[in-house]
């Protein structure tokens, strides 16, 4: 799982999460997907740009891509090809896909780092050092809720907690909240889906 940092520029980039082994396993089903993804993020270091290039040439060419097509009739449009895709495990579909694309060959966007959970492990909480389970037992403090899973990388550690609903809508942190977990040495924090991740 490819995580990048909070300290991204939110209008460059399409997705926050990439699982790197469910988008290499999808562009192995469509290479035609990857060699123009590849082609079209080596001329477009904007990624908005290389990204909206993308959806421009599949929506002329997508046959090409190697999709199933499934023709459908309807009173209103007619007889229309559509083409479906075996996303898998991509949950966040093209831009996921395409921000792997550009992320393998720019790394971090605007300086940011890019943290690689497939090379991290996961641990338990009793494999902790006494004072990493002090830094999770305080992160569940401010946060509200217990830990689902712990991973130990070459970065460090990072430690995923259930989301609750009062953090509003887009889980937007109040700025108590980020006081206290800047206070217990984090090195960065995000909201996605419904899970916080807090790397340490």
């Amino acid at each position: 799982m490819i995580k990048l940092k909070d300290i991204i520029n939110e209008e460059t980039i399409l997705v926050r999460r990439v699982d790197g082994k469910a988008v290499e396993t999808f562009l192995k089903k469509y290479p035609k997907v990857k060699q123009i993804m590849t082609t079209l993020a080596q001329k477009n270091t904007d990624l908005m740009r290389g990204y909206k290039a993308f959806l421009k040439f599949k929506d002329k060419q997508e046959p090409y891509l190697g999709g199933r097509g499934e023709e459908t009739s309807s009173a209103t449009f007619g007889s229309k090809v559509f083409y479906k895709y075996d996303f898998g495990a991509v949950k966040g579909g093209w831009p996921e896909l395409y921000q792997y694309i550009y992320t393998l060959r720019y790394g971090g966007l605007d300086g940011a780092k890019v943290e690689s959970i497939n090379e991290a492990s996961e641990v338990k909480f009793k494999e902790l050092k006494p004072i990493q389970q002090k830094q999770v037992v305080a992160f569940q403090k401010v946060i509200g809720a217990d830990h689902s899973q712990i991973f130990a990388g070459i970065h460090g550690m990072v430690v995923d907690i259930p989301a609750r609903g009062n953090f509003g809508t887009g889980y937007r942190f109040g700025a108590d909240t980020l006081k206290k977990l800047l206070a217990l040495k984090i090195r960065w924090v995000e909201a996605d889906g419904d899970v916080i991740s807090i790397g340490f």
